[in-house]
């Protein structure tokens, strides 16, 4: 997520903004809060969604050899 608000810096200031906003200048936002962020929380989704952690499938593998049009 840093790499993504480090590449985004308009977005990255509209959140910090918000985050002032809603929990003050140099304030954590608390759990309650979460309703009043909704920049940051598309952004949390977004940046989970573009960059997965995990691979988006698993390993695959044959059970047997197929020959189809000579390959």
């Amino acid at each position: 997520m840093i790499l993504t608000a480090a590449c985004h810096p308009a977005a990255q200031l509209r959140i910090q903004n918000e985050i002032d906003a809603v929990a003050g200048r140099g304030q954590a936002p608390k759990w309650n809060d979460t309703d009043s962020l909704p920049q940051l929380q598309a952004f949390i989704l977004e940046t989970v969604r573009s960059r997965s952690v995990i691979p988006h499938a698993f390993g695959h593998r044959v059970s047997q050899d197929v020959i189809w049009v000579c390959f």
